[in-house]
């Protein structure tokens, strides 16, 4: 008997217009009253609240890719890992000198927590959409590398580029005890690519969830489409991918659900839980 549904948010319960179908909220307020129900995710609280507002999940949430494990019904903190401003001003440097477009996450609960120098997508960047619907959670500063030395810590930051200048980055600082790396989507080989505090990932901090309900790992189904997701989805005992994912991520799946589009959490809902609509 599973005990704890967990998914993603893009592209696995979100449709491609960005809104959780009403079949798939139905099928999680009937689901909830039997276990628990999780959001993992590599968005920021501040993007995340409207969905995790309107799901209402009753097990703890994860946020930044594992960086932050919330409570999201008291708003207490359960754990969180945290980058050195020193660590990110070396790496900021060398990204730059590669050519590579950066920002930085700043903060766990600012709204206003993305910090750019300036603007360098227009209407044909692989990732044009996601800069418009987070354009009002930008802050933009002369200096990235200024505005580090006025802080200890921060929250992540965010590489995008080419594929293989990415790849050879991570490459050259992988093993390393005080950061973790998350290749989390590419596009028309444009990567975007995330660097956080150390012991960092979906996994790891599933793992620390399920050891705070005491809840074993083959007992829980995660869905997931995306890199970002496999560690998550090799630790479930049920690893579910809905069938837009990529290929690594269906792969390693044990169920394919229907699309994004095709409200998946109804179908998975059904079939692991018996829990039809009416």
């Amino acid at each position: 008997m599973y005990k704890l549904l967990v998914t993603d948010l893009d592209g696995t319960i979100l449709n491609d217009e960005k809104t959780i179908s009403q079949r798939d909220l139905e099928s999680i307020g009937l689901l909830k009253d039997k276990v628990r129900f999780s959001v993992f995710t590599g968005r920021s609280l501040a993007s995340a609240r409207n969905y995790l507002e309107i799901l209402r999940p009753n097990a703890h949430v994860g946020l930044h890719n594992g960086a932050f494990l919330l409570d999201f019904e008291t708003g207490k903190t359960v754990y969180q890992s945290k980058l050195k401003s020193d660590k990110a001003s070396t790496l900021f440097e060398e990204g730059k000198e590669l050519g590579l477009n950066i920002m930085l996450y700043s903060d766990f609960f600012n709204e206003k927590h993305m910090i750019l120098e300036k603007k360098f997508w227009d209407d044909s960047y692989p990732y044009y959409k996601y800069f418009c619907h987070n354009s009002h959670h930008m802050v933009f500063v002369d200096d990235i590398g200024e505005f580090l030395k006025d802080t200890d810590y921060i929250v992540q930051m965010v590489f995008l580029g080419n594929k293989h200048i990415i790849n050879d980055f991570m490459k050259k600082h992988e093993n390393q005890n005080d950061i973790s790396m998350v290749y989390s989507t590419e596009i028309n080989e444009t990567v975007f690519f995330e660097i956080l505090g150390p012991d960092v990932s979906k996994g790891k901090t599933l793992k620390k969830m399920l050891n705070f309900y005491g809840i074993p790992p083959e007992e829980v189904i995660y869905v997931g489409d995306n890199f970002n997701d496999l560690c998550a989805l090799d630790l479930a005992g049920m690893p579910v991918s809905p069938a837009n994912a990529s290929e690594e991520v269906r792969r390693i799946s044990r169920f394919t659900a229907p699309t994004n589009n095709d409200s998946p959490l109804t179908e998975i809902i059904r079939q692991f839980f018996g829990i039809k609509l009416k």
